[in-house]
């Protein structure tokens, strides 16, 4: 649900975090990427996406992440702007309940909420 509040909602936001999560019309919007534009090229403002991947993940495999992350840069254009992360070692949401990448997400969310994120390639 996070990639898909991040590329089609019209409704204002500061920013995004999507956690081991993916875009489900990914094969939709690569095949025909106007009709997510539609949506995106009408924020009046720079939309923030943080987009988390566990490198162990079995249920959302990092696969579909990667996806996301390129598609949502692609449909959100210059209207966004889209930080991709990979945790290695980390499991489908192990991250945020106390392994070896916990601090690294914590760093991650404080940053976003700092504004730090995502940063401007």
């Amino acid at each position: 649900m996070a990639w898909h509040l991040a590329v089609r909602s019209r409704v204002p936001w500061a920013g995004v975090v999507a956690l081991s999560a993916h875009l489900p019309l990914t094969p939709f919007y690569a095949r025909f990427p106007e009709v997510g534009r539609l949506t995106c090229r009408r924020c009046n403002r720079r939309r923030r996406v943080l987009s988390v991947a566990a490198g162990n993940d079995q249920i959302i495999e990092p696969l579909l992440s990667d996806a996301a992350a390129v598609t949502g840069r692609e449909l959100l254009g210059e209207a966004g702007i889209v930080e991709h992360v990979v945790l290695p070692g980390s499991d489908h949401v192990s991250y945020l309940g106390g392994d070896a990448n916990t601090p690294k997400m914590r760093q991650l969310l404080g940053d976003m909420l700092d504004g730090k994120l995502p940063r401007e390639s």
